[in-house]
């Protein structure tokens, strides 16, 4: 009895005589005479040819050159549908804005005729009250007599009616000025105290100083000699009971 050695498993089959092409039992794979292993040949694919390879290679270059251009295009048609919509959009916003300012030419109301003032009313062509500075000083805060008063600015400001009616009663505002006609300071006023035509009254008044503003220390600091006072005018109640409006 001869035995024979599977050389892939290795599985030892013992038997009297062996047939050509029996194969191991555990393996299925045939064994020769003498026991020898037979392995199946396996089949080689075919290799391209010369030219199967060259059309191979043209084929791959056109598709890889189609691709680059069809990313080309589409990365060249997405810039260009953005820069289309910026467009569209400021046309749009040009177009809305014009049409809102051409909406608000053509809805703006027309002017208004300045209604005829009412009976008992008359309006002056120049103000009747003339101004000049009498004094100037300034009064720093006291804690005496048990209350705090706060730093101010004094002036005394004659007014003069050169008007040919009694006034009853007036305001407007005092504006400081250098000798250059250059705004310091201004304050409003309002003035109860009659004044007849051709009168003049001295008034007395005082602004409450802030160290912090530029204007309050330039005015405090101002020599009265080198200061203009200008009023300017607003309402006007005569003694009569017309009143004028500036």
């Amino acid at each position: 009895m001869e035995a024979r050695t599977c050389r892939k498993c290795g599985h030892v089959n013992e038997r009297a005589t062996w047939k050509p092409m029996e194969a191991c039992p555990r393996c299925d794979v045939i064994y020769a005479k003498y026991g020898a292993l037979v392995v199946p040949a396996r089949r080689l694919a075919p290799q391209p040819s010369a030219a199967d390879a060259d059309r191979l290679a043209r084929r791959r270059r056109a598709l890889l050159t189609h691709g680059a251009v069809g990313l080309l295009a589409l990365v060249a048609g997405f810039y260009a549908g953005q820069l289309y919509l910026q467009m569209k959009i400021v046309a749009a916003v040009s177009d809305a804005f014009g049409g809102a300012a051409k909406a608000l030419v053509r809805e703006s109301p027309p002017p208004t005729r300045t209604a005829a003032p009412p009976e008992g009313k008359v309006v002056a062509e120049a103000s009747p009250i003339t101004v000049s500075l009498a004094k100037k000083g300034f009064r720093e805060q006291d804690f005496s007599g048990g209350r705090s008063i706060t730093d101010a600015i004094t002036f005394a400001v004659d007014f003069s009616n050169n008007g040919d009616k009694d006034i009853r009663a007036f305001d407007g505002a005092l504006v400081f000025t250098d000798l250059l006609d250059n705004e310091i300071l201004g304050a409003r006023i309002s003035i109860s105290d009659p004044v007849a035509s051709g009168a003049v009254i001295r008034w007395d008044g005082e602004l409450e100083f802030n160290q912090f503003m530029d204007r309050h220390r330039r005015l405090r600091d101002q020599a009265a000699g080198d200061l203009r006072v200008v009023f300017r005018p607003g309402k006007f109640l005569y003694a009569d009971g017309t009143r004028s409006d500036q």
